[in-house]
């Protein structure tokens, strides 16, 4: 759901239910992270269909920002567990990235220099 440049760590990120689902027969868990590298670090087992507009997903205890190297990642939502298709329901999705990569530009020296 966001791409995330090469040399950027991701220091927390989320979502909140803006419009709850609808289809009652649907019982659906989410899972928010980075698939290559941990696939539920910002969100685990979030109970989609039992959500109320408005909800935020807690992180998980274990909890620790993710480096994204030398390669750009994405963040993900994975549906975990489903008894069928959501057919509907919106989240607004958001993350906090800092850039980390050894850019050296005008006005930037490198320490020691």
């Amino acid at each position: 759901v966001i791409s995330v440049p090469a040399g950027t760590l991701v220091l927390a990120a989320g979502f909140e239910v803006t419009t709850e689902t609808t289809d009652t027969q649907t019982d659906v868990t989410v899972d928010m992270g980075i698939t290559g590298i941990d696939a539920d670090v910002f969100v685990a087992g979030f109970d989609l269909d039992g959500a109320s507009a408005g909800a935020y997903p807690q992180q998980p205890a274990a909890y620790q920002p993710v480096v994204i190297g030398a390669s750009a990642d994405t963040i993900d939502i994975l549906i975990k567990t489903a008894t069928a298709a959501p057919t509907a329901g919106e989240l607004r999705v958001w993350a906090v990235l800092m850039d980390i990569s050894d850019r050296k530009a005008p006005g930037i020296v490198a320490l020691g220099s």
